[in-house]
């Protein structure tokens, strides 16, 4: 099964004692994937009729495709949209009607998308509040899809979404959707899409953050070059698309998702090998409150300390996540000053 990170469980262990066996037989457990947004993201087609069927939107055949081409993923969120709902209309048609794939019994029915809401709804339930854990850690998300800004188009909103995000799971990959356009013309989301790909992108680019920016617009045009051209037999209302819409964003997120580098926990600075610069980039950050570090193991919560060390040591070598070779007879010299080291750290 394909993953981007091989999540390799590890505990703080006697450093050697530490053997890459643990890593070796660790399972990589399936690759969380979070999607994020309004109506769309639910899968709302020309409810409340309904007569366009639902078919999870563009969830369902994205999951397939996943699936087909050998990840192992588990879809995430509580949003219920649209089986309950603030919006009339019934997508079952009172039980009368079932998706061909139906995402329900398989566990996969599940996402954060939210009819009519804009970039502050999500950006007030995200995070962990005074009102309890939000949608990051209750949903523990590897890959998030976010597809925002159709209900409008929020810049400032949309960047401090995307700065908590990146500030508090760096790990996390956030591909972030140039939006698909409306039936009609809209002058506005084509500015917010260049927005996106001239001011927010490079802003993350720069910060090293795993943000990804992915054209949902341009496809759903006749002329990919004239904005005004939209296809329109991709739609079944002003704003909601149809299956032949939903399934081209789901191609699309799937091109994207394919594309994303594999990670290799431990590889701390993120230049695709894990080995002895990652050393420095564990030691430079540990025990600095506030600290992180790229492709920390997902198991591991709270500062940098001992336990981010044993996750390197047992990946150590390895170029790419599903592979483990022997250290280097190097790194031993690192485990004898590692004790003293660290008890010096923390003496600070």
């Amino acid at each position: 099964m394909k993953t981007i990170l091989h999540r390799c469980r590890v505990t703080v262990l006697p450093a050697l004692a530490v053997s890459l066996m643990a890593c070796a037989a660790a399972h990589a457990v399936p690759l969380r994937v979070m999607a994020i947004g309004d109506s769309i993201t639910a899968g709302y087609t020309d409810n409340p009729n309904w007569t366009v069927d639902f078919e999870f939107g563009y969830r369902s055949r994205l999951y397939q495709r996943l699936t087909t081409a050998g990840y192992d993923i588990q879809m995430v969120g509580s949003s219920t949209e649209p089986w309950v709902s603030m919006f009339p209309g019934d997508p079952s048609r009172g039980g009368t009607y079932t998706p061909p794939l139906d995402l329900r019994p398989l566990g996969q029915d599940h996402h954060r998308g939210y009819g009519g809401v804009a970039a502050p709804f999500v950006l007030s339930r995200i995070a962990d509040s005074a009102a309890g854990p939000g949608w990051l850690t209750v949903d523990d998300p590897d890959v998030i899809l976010l597809h925002i800004g159709t209900n409008g188009q929020l810049t400032a909103e949309l960047d401090q979404l995307l700065d908590m995000i990146t500030t508090t799971r760096p790990a996390t990959e956030v591909l972030v959707a140039q939006i698909i356009p409306k039936r009609t013309y809209n002058a506005s989301i084509v500015s917010y899409n260049t927005f996106l790909e001239g001011r927010i992108l490079p802003k993350y680019q720069a910060r090293g953050a795993r943000v990804t920016l992915v054209d949902h617009y341009t496809p759903f045009l006749v002329n990919p070059t004239d904005p005004t051209t939209i296809r329109t037999s991709y739609f079944a209302t002003g704003n909601h698309p149809n299956k032949s819409g939903y399934e081209r964003m789901a191609d699309i997120w799937f091109d994207a998702i394919q594309s994303l580098p594999e990670r290799s926990v431990g590889d701390y600075n993120a230049d695709g090998q894990v080995d002895a610069a990652d050393y420095s980039a564990w030691r430079n950050a540990a025990g600095t409150p506030g600290a992180t570090l790229p492709n920390r193991d997902p198991a591991l919560a709270g500062a940098i300390g001992p336990a981010d060390y044993d996750a390197w040591r047992l990946a150590y070598g390895a170029p790419a996540a599903s592979q483990a070779v022997p250290e280097p007879a190097a790194a031993v010299l690192l485990v004898v000053s590692l004790g003293g080291w660290w008890a010096a750290r923390r003496g600070r």
